[in-house]
């Protein structure tokens, strides 16, 4: 039997003894059922069961145990995609000065679809390798990231050059944050 599936299912199969033990009906002059040993008994053991289903090492949300290969491999593509995006957006934020803000609407799309969305749908498998603090932090400052690179398409959109150099300047700071978290993790 799966080891995983051992302690949880033990411990429902304790708890529904110890319920069908204490549900049996009373003698005439007895005050507790003559099989209350047996409930405390298997109240004990799910107790146990219990802990030791948690003490089980728990794959995080969105993961398996199995799924090592695929990370690894994911991991690469994302770390990739990560290098090209900060490239495009340092090219970007090196040109924008003589680009006209549909050309850099136009770029900064380009870089969203290109390396961004692949970047965020494969973050799971870059911080796979962290403990919880350092993915909190790595999330965080690729999510502040996506928002700067969104902040700035907007601001392109709307016409606003100030603004959207700024934002540029932000996301590109926000990525080199990320690339610098996943290099001191790895």
């Amino acid at each position: 039997m799966n080891k995983q599936i051992f302690a949880p299912l033990g411990t429902l199969l304790a708890l529904l003894l110890a319920l069908l033990a204490a549900a049996k009906p009373l003698a005439e002059s007895a005050q507790w059922p003559d099989t209350w040993q047996l409930c405390l008994l298997a109240v004990l053991v799910a107790g146990g069961l219990n802990l030791l289903w948690r003490a089980q090492p728990q794959p995080l949300w969105a993961e398996s145990i199995s799924g090592a290969e695929e990370s690894a491999a994911g991991a690469t593509v994302s770390a990739e995609a990560l290098r090209e995006c900060i490239d495009a957006l340092q090219q970007l934020h090196n040109a924008a000065a003589a680009m006209g803000l549909p050309a850099i609407l136009h770029e900064l799309e380009e870089i969203h679809s290109q390396w961004l969305l692949p970047l965020i749908h494969t973050r799971s498998s870059l911080s796979a390798g962290m403990n919880r603090l350092q993915r909190g932090r790595f999330l965080a400052e690729l999510a502040a990231g996506e928002l700067w690179l969104n902040r700035a398409r907007s601001t392109a959109g709307d016409c606003y050059r100030v603004e959207t150099q700024q934002a540029i300047i932000q996301a590109l700071a926000q990525f080199i944050s990320v690339q610098q978290l996943l290099a001191a993790s790895r």
